[in-house]
């Protein structure tokens, strides 16, 4: 399903993409500081998108990064407060069966 929808969005894209290169052939000269380039607009455009997207792609990579190493994180606290658990109940166990074995000596001895 993912395959198809993903299909979809890049042949809607392709086509408008294609629709605004055709329609809009007009050369746009982009004069920065240092940095003087003339080209058509649909290539520009092209440009920019491409770089939105990879801007956008390590900006998502930095976040999935940092969330999985909360989650390693946070699973290594967790193991250790289960085995602290773990601990706490058969030390419980223990103390139980101790004073039950006291009460039963001491009912026996009386």
């Amino acid at each position: 399903m993912f395959k198809i929808i993903s299909f979809v969005l890049t042949v809607l894209f392709l086509i408008l993409g294609v629709s605004l290169g055709v329609l809009n052939p007009h050369t746009v000269k982009i004069d920065l500081f240092w940095f003087q380039y003339d080209s058509a607009l649909s290539i520009i455009m092209a440009a920019v998108f491409i770089i939105g997207m990879l801007v956008g792609s390590a900006v998502m990579l930095l976040q999935i990064t940092r969330l999985r190493w909360r989650l390693t994180q946070k699973q290594r606290e967790n193991k250790k407060l289960a085995d602290q658990i773990v601990q706490l109940r058969k030390t419980q166990s223990a103390s139980v069966s101790t004073l039950e074995k006291n009460r039963s000596l001491l009912i026996n001895n009386k």
